[in-house]
């Protein structure tokens, strides 16, 4: 037994709530990319444009992790998301970076016994390493004064660098830029989304 119930009238009204859910969805896209690319501006600027770093921020050096920082937008059949991270193409040690300067953690030594941190003697004006300890001729391992293994370079008759401080780890504090930045845009997000539904159904 088959049982056929119809409604008349609905067709058009399923049409209309079709066609205003495209709508909504197209209106949602634009929206949530516009507020992405706000994002993605407080992030790159506010957090990964310091001159010095600091407990919040990180200093520009090569630039290349402040690149990263993008976003995306995809639609699904009745949704839109954002998707706003580290995304632009690059891999291995750019997003290691990335994450351990999101996230903080701790820097252990992979093929050495001891990590070396450079110095400023070791880097040039925008705080970048000019190489590894292997990079620098005439250097010798010795204690500081304050108990600290360093790597020195004999400069000169009599002169001494220090170069490189060693270390068996490195704990780096999480200095997240994602998060902080979206949750700026994010009451203006959602206030303009509510504007978007209001306006299609119109």
């Amino acid at each position: 037994m088959r049982l056929s119930i119809e409604l008349k009238g609905v067709a058009p009204k399923k049409a209309a709530l079709a066609a205003a859910s495209r709508n909504i969805r197209a209106r949602w896209a634009k929206t949530v990319y516009e507020v992405g690319a706000r994002a993605v501006v407080i992030a790159k600027r506010d957090y990964r444009s310091a001159t010095d770093t600091t407990a919040t921020a990180t200093a520009v050096r090569t630039g290349r992790l402040r690149a990263l920082v993008t976003h995306v937008v995809k639609r699904a059949a009745n949704a839109v998301e954002l998707v706003m991270g580290y995304l632009s193409g690059q891999s291995g040690g750019a997003l290691k970076y990335a994450r351990i300067q999101e996230y903080g953690g701790v820097i252990t030594p992979k093929n050495r016994s001891l990590l070396a941190i450079p110095l400023a003697a070791a880097k040039t004006s925008a705080g970048v390493p000019r190489g590894g300890p292997r990079s620098f001729p005439n250097t010798f391992v010795a204690k500081s004064k304050a108990g600290n293994l360093l790597i020195f370079q004999k400069t000169g008759k009599d002169g001494i660098t220090p170069l490189f401080v060693l270390k068996d780890r490195v704990t780096i504090p999480a200095r997240p830029s994602l998060l902080p930045a979206f949750e700026q845009v994010f009451p203006g997000m959602r206030d303009a989304l509510t504007r978007d539904v209001h306006e299609a159904a119109a």
